[in-house]
């Protein structure tokens, strides 16, 4: 009998890199938006006014968009073995006075370098990187960046191992 391989997880993280962009993509959107709910109950000059400014907004929109599209990279990410993320997680964590704390950024970068499999540009193309490299990236990273990436970590290294109950009683009741 062979023994069964296990397929860890894996998913694809976007980063987008020009978060200036990004921001004014947002706020732009924003008040596209706010032209859009100022056109009930307007006049037909008005109307008219707020259909030149939306399609500008739109065509300016675009162009940041795509500005924002063009800076984003693909991470692909494999969730680590058992051994290997616990190890990852204890060369992170630290207990002082009796109280254990995470070092949330030392993680990222760690398990960013440990867990990327490949990274790819906005055009598919894949791009060589550097365990080294992937750290200076980890470490520019934003806050809400980390955050969501260490989501995305965490779920990967803590998968399910079973189907959930529901799902076979699902299943079950439509036989």
């Amino acid at each position: 009998m062979t023994i069964p391989t296990i397929t860890r997880p894996t998913t694809d993280v976007d980063i987008v890199t020009d978060l200036d962009a990004l921001r004014d993509t947002i706020e732009l959107t924003n008040h596209y938006n706010e032209i859009v709910d100022a056109t009930d109950g307007t006049t037909e000059a008005e109307a008219s006014h707020h259909r030149r400014e939306l399609d500008h907004t739109r065509s300016k929109l675009a162009d940041l968009a795509a500005k924002v599209e063009a800076s984003t990279i693909t991470l692909t990410l494999q969730g680590l073995p058992s051994n290997q993320w616990n190890q990852t997680v204890a060369r992170c964590t630290t207990t002082q006075g009796g109280r254990t704390t995470k070092d949330l950024n030392k993680l990222a970068t760690l398990a960013l370098a440990a867990m990327t499999t490949g990274m790819r540009g906005h055009d598919g193309e894949a791009i060589p990187v550097t365990a080294d490299e992937l750290a200076g990236l980890a470490g520019n990273l934003a806050d809400s960046q980390i955050l969501q990436l260490l989501e995305t970590i965490q779920a990967l290294n803590v998968p399910a191992t079973s189907l959930p109950k529901e799902t076979l009683t699902l299943l079950r009741s439509e036989n």
